[in-house]
């Protein structure tokens, strides 16, 4: 009970935490329970109701197809949360098998890093629309390539935390009463891991959104026909001097999500990380 009331006290004394949370939840939330909360359908074409500016019937107007942007907003949002927690699961999981294989096994270094150091010579979000266009529209080439592209970056996280604790006493001390080195790695090395990578996942999932919205824009993304918050603004940009909703609405959701994510993350790094937790 004590470690929980001191737990609780932290949180109680970031309201930042509470707040990004509460609306990473919200957002989350009526995203899942889109088709509870709208009747109108995200794909429904209404030439006679073209760009109507927001009112009670359409809280968000509605774009140049006459389709309602608040139902696409809300249906685009399961699409681009699922995107961002699909690579920020994907990235961690590759990216900490290969940065404890990079730190902790010498001779498979060079090679590992000379791989992530060629993918990290282009720039992310290039790397991630030639992946995308050579495999290909769809969700899961967006996936696959910003997957590809932000995968270095971890690599490097965990071979560089590894390096740090390969060479601590607690670490000599279990190999020389003989701990296996996968039970060093599993007791000692992932969770000194955890705080860093809670943080970079969450930044992760927040650029993984912002990457889907560029490459929406550049016709690399998901299909239009598909609504997600990159291709709803993808769609406005033609017409957003005619109607700014189309693109300020599902862009005030992205921009809320992201910083929800940063700060939810800088949080819970206090929690996660042994270090910190020793103080508690």
């Amino acid at each position: 009970m004590t470690a929980l009331s001191v737990t609780l006290s932290r949180v109680a004394g970031r309201p930042t935490l509470w707040i990004a949370g509460t609306v990473l939840g919200a957002i989350v939330l009526v995203s899942l329970c889109a088709p509870l909360i709208v009747s109108a359908d995200p794909l429904r074409l209404n030439p006679m109701q073209r760009m109507l500016p927001p009112s009670f019937e359409h809280p968000f107007g509605t774009d140049m197809l006459g389709r309602d942007v608040f139902a696409r907003t809300l249906y685009g949002g399961r699409l681009s949360l699922m995107i961002g927690i699909s690579v920020a699961t994907m990235v961690t999981v590759i990216g900490l098998f290969f940065g404890l294989l990079a730190g902790f096994v010498r001779w498979t270094d060079i090679i590992i890093m000379r791989i992530v150091d060629g993918l990290q010579a282009i720039p992310a979000i290039l790397l991630a629309i030639a992946i995308a266009a050579i495999a290909g529209g769809g969700v899961f080439s967006v996936i696959f390539a910003i997957t590809v592209a932000e995968v270095p970056l971890v690599v490097r996280l965990v071979r560089s935390v590894v390096l740090t604790l390969r060479g601590q006493l607690f670490i000599e001390a279990a190999r020389a009463v003989g701990t296996p080195t996968h039970r060093i790695m599993t007791r000692h090395i992932i969770p000194n891991t955890v705080g860093a990578l809670v943080v970079q996942a969450t930044y992760i999932c927040g650029i993984s959104i912002l990457f889907e919205a560029y490459l929406s824009f550049l016709g690399a993304g998901i299909p239009p026909e598909i609504p997600s918050w990159g291709n709803i603004m993808a769609e406005g940009r033609n017409i957003v001097m005619l109607a700014p909703w189309t693109i300020l609405c599902p862009g005030i959701f992205v921009a809320l999500v992201v910083l929800s994510f940063n700060e939810l993350g800088d949080g819970l790094q206090d929690f996660l990380d042994p270090r910190t937790a020793r103080h508690l």
